[in-house]
């Protein structure tokens, strides 16, 4: 099963997936980040998730089974 995770470059993206690999199983975890090049140090795919482009996103959802969403009700620059 490949699991996708939104929002992997934010602090609460990235701490999922790091409890995802820490349960050690044969799923294999994909990032979705709006800048993908932010993310280098989670040792996983990660590939574009702009909501705002729902034809690249989709292209990102290719082969992925589950979908964990991590989305703020904020612009941005006001989240914390």
């Amino acid at each position: 099963m490949t699991i996708a995770v939104t929002a992997v470059s934010g602090q609460l993206g990235s701490s999922i997936v790091r409890a995802l690999q820490s349960l050690d199983s044969d799923e294999q975890i994909v990032g979705l980040a709006r800048t993908p090049a932010r993310v280098e140090d989670l040792g996983i795919d990660v590939r574009p998730g702009d909501y705002a482009d729902p034809a690249i996103l989709t292209q990102s959802l290719t082969g992925v089974d589950t979908l964990l969403l991590v989305s703020g009700n904020e612009q941005p620059e006001a989240r914390i």
